[in-house]
């Protein structure tokens, strides 16, 4: 046999052995992507885990992962759009909020953060409706859904005042947990 014969006999062989690997499991394939939630785990769950270990772009993954699984309840919408709002796609999140709002208009979550992210976007009045409505829903107990609504307020008078309202910077949109994002003074601890 030739030289070039058993060169080609020899790539042959390795192509068909590679052929007969096993194909890589859910350990393995979760290994490759900190997206795919690892056995006994939702997806959502998993995206929450991600969020909070501050991995935005895998728990994007998660959550459409869980939209397609669960569909669109208000966890997966808050925590996709949690997600979204890490990356810096504000404008992005503004929207899966809205829908979010749209399908669940009685989810005090979603619309904190449908306000959180109009506050973000400039959007004053709006987010203090957002906030006004949130804090309903709780039945006045969440003080720091108040808070957002008062930071709002304040900026919106500002604004209709002719005044300067406070710059972005000046706040910080905190997560709260669960979910819930709060603005807070930048360097304030929430309460």
């Amino acid at each position: 046999m030739t030289r070039a014969a058993r060169a080609l006999c020899a790539a042959l062989a390795a192509a068909a052995l590679a052929g007969c690997a096993p194909a890589p499991g859910p350990t393995a394939r979760a290994a490759a992507s900190p997206a795919i939630p690892p056995q006994g785990v939702g997806a959502a769950e998993h995206g929450l885990r991600l969020l909070a270990e501050g991995q935005a772009e895998p728990a994007l993954k998660a959550f459409r992962l869980a939209m397609a699984q669960e569909g669109a309840t208000p966890r997966v919408l808050a925590g996709l759009g949690v997600a979204t709002l890490r990356l810096g796609r504000v404008r992005q999140a503004r929207r899966i909020f809205a829908r979010g709002v749209e399908l669940y208009p009685d989810d005090a979550m979603l619309r904190n953060n449908l306000g959180a992210t109009l506050f973000d976007l400039g959007d004053y009045a709006g987010a203090r409706r957002q906030f006004e409505a949130a804090f309903a829903l709780t039945d006045g107990a969440r003080g720091d859904i108040a808070a957002n609504a008062a930071i709002a307020m304040q900026a919106e008078q500002a604004r209709l005042a002719g005044a300067e309202p406070p710059e972005r910077r000046e706040y910080d949109v905190v997560p709260l947990g669960g979910g819930l994002y709060i603005m807070t003074r930048e360097g304030e601890l929430p309460s």
